[in-house]
């Protein structure tokens, strides 16, 4: 074996001396390049996918960004190695059977790159130069030569779980359950609103005589204790108008505006009260996207002044300290548009586009045989259109949530039975059977519940105590939306 390796290096070393005879007298000549990089790599497709590897030089580590779909393993265990171009010189297989590092033993494992090899491990190899090998032909201890050769550590990643499930907290084998009972101690048992405010869920909910809340931090799931005593904010709140706009709460109760700094003090807004407010819709928080659209502000329905039978669309500027358009001047809400048990959602296309989405108690007027639940969207607060379409439609749903999730559109009930998805919010159809309800959670039909998603791409679904079954706290999240890179990704939203 290590005569016919020798004389791969005399052929290498031929051509190089060849390339060197033709430079110019300007050009060192008799000198062998000292690159020992690795320039390009890939391996045979997986599953008819190729997949990109991504070259470190600094740590010396080559790998792929996309890790390969779950089950990859029994494709990798004996893969080709489809390119490994290296600056000059050759790849070698390190020998880690002994635990020994010598380039001489190393070079007789030669990397042919014609036979497969197993990747369900890192696999070691170095690059030995022109230099590094012109070296070693001359009998030239290995110190003098090593510096010539680089290591590189190959590693390819393989999801452990299927990205594309809906995961319920359980570990493998077992069946989704609740991610903690009675959380309220059965407190909760009516009506209920759930909202994030800086990394802390609070659920609202109201008792015989005054407004009530629970919180935990979204970092310590299993933490529900009583936020305490809920001042300032009058039982006649409307809990579905409970919104997060610029770390503060806001909330409508009997046409006033009330907001809160840390959910348990609050009071009337000094700014947002020269009107009859009907309802809080939406915060638009501040878009650092490219986009042609910088909308900032609540969104919100307010009652005419001349008119009480009259509702208009009206936007606070940015900071919310004030109204952009008098409150006369807003377009009047159809009849049709969500008056009651309201749930919307904020998104950003492609572009930086942002948007606001909506849905709540069926007010559709429509006269079709099957009633759907139909989206209201926005791009500025101030104009809402219907996303009517009478194929591809989602049914009617009790008490309907909606949030934007992995770049689509999610909406379900209290029937807890399925979920319905849609890309653009017009035409929707029932989720794939990974994107489930347990049927545990199936059982609680007909619960009050409200529902949120935090930062790290967790979805809480909250019921309350009912004949069906305790106050209960559910968390899931798509498999893929745990992963590193794309809770980074909607930490900077």
């Amino acid at each position: 074996m290590r005569i016919k390796f020798l004389s791969v290096i005399v052929s290498l070393l031929f051509v190089s001396f060849a390339i060197s005879s033709c430079l110019d007298e300007n050009q060192t000549v008799g000198e062998y390049s000292t690159d020992a990089t690795i320039r390009a790599f890939a391996i045979d497709t997986v599953l008819g996918q190729s997949y990109r590897f991504t070259i470190d030089q600094l740590k010396g580590e080559i790998y792929n960004i996309d890790s390969l779909p779950v089950g990859s393993d029994t494709i990798i265990n004996k893969i080709l190695i489809d390119t490994l171009t290296t600056a000059s010189g050759t790849v070698i297989l390190l020998n880690n059977t002994d635990g020994k590092d010598s380039l001489v033993n190393d070079v007789l494992q030669g990397l042919n790159t014609t036979d497969s090899v197993d990747l369900r491990k890192p696999m070691k190899v170095k690059v030995m130069s022109m230099e590094a090998m012109n070296l070693m032909y001359q009998g030239a201890p290995e110190d003098q030569y090593k510096k010539f050769t680089r290591q590189y550590t190959i590693k390819v990643r393989v999801h452990k779980q299927d990205p594309d499930t809906l995961n319920w907290g359980q570990a493998k084998g077992e069946k989704p359950a609740p991610l903690m009972n009675n959380f309220s101690g059965g407190a909760i048992t009516g009506p209920q609103k759930a909202v994030i405010l800086n990394n802390t869920i609070f659920v609202f909910s109201k008792n015989a005589s005054q407004v009530i809340a629970y919180q935990t931090a979204t970092s310590n799931p299993k933490g529900w204790a009583p936020a305490g005593t809920i001042n300032g904010l009058p039982t006649t709140v409307d809990l579905s108008t409970i919104l997060t706009f610029n770390n503060e709460l806001y909330a409508a109760a009997a046409g006033e505006v009330y907001s809160s700094t840390n959910g348990t003090s609050w009071q009337k807004h000094s700014a947002l009260n020269d009107r009859k407010i009907a309802s809080l819709l939406v915060g638009f928080p501040e878009n650092a996207g490219n986009n042609l659209n910088k909308t900032t502000g609540i969104a919100a329905v307010s009652v005419d002044p001349t008119d009480p039978t009259i509702l208009r669309y009206c936007f606070t500027n940015k900071n919310a300290t004030g109204w952009t358009l008098a409150s006369d001047q807003g377009e009047i809400v159809p009849d049709s548009f969500p008056k009651t048990k309201i749930s919307a959602t904020v998104w950003t296309n492609n572009t930086g586009v942002q948007g606001a989405m909506l849905v709540g108690g069926l007010t559709n007027s429509r006269t079709e045989a099957v009633k759907h639940t139909i989206p209201w969207g926005s791009y500025d607060g101030l104009s809402w259109a219907d996303l009517y379409t009478q194929n591809a439609f989602c049914p009617t749903l009790t008490l309907p949530s909606i949030f934007y999730y992995g770049n689509n559109f999610y909406t379900f009930g209290n029937g807890f039975d399925a979920f319905y998805t849609s890309a653009t919010g017009i035409a929707w159809a029932k989720a794939n059977k990974k994107f489930y309800f347990p049927t545990e959670l199936t059982a609680r039909k007909g619960s009050e519940y409200s529902m949120v998603v935090d930062s790290n791409n967790f979805v809480w679904i909250i019921c309350s105590k009912s004949p069906t079954g305790t106050d209960d706290v559910w968390r899931c999240r798509l498999n893929r939306l745990g992963f590193a890179d794309a809770i980074t990704q909607q930490s900077r939203k």
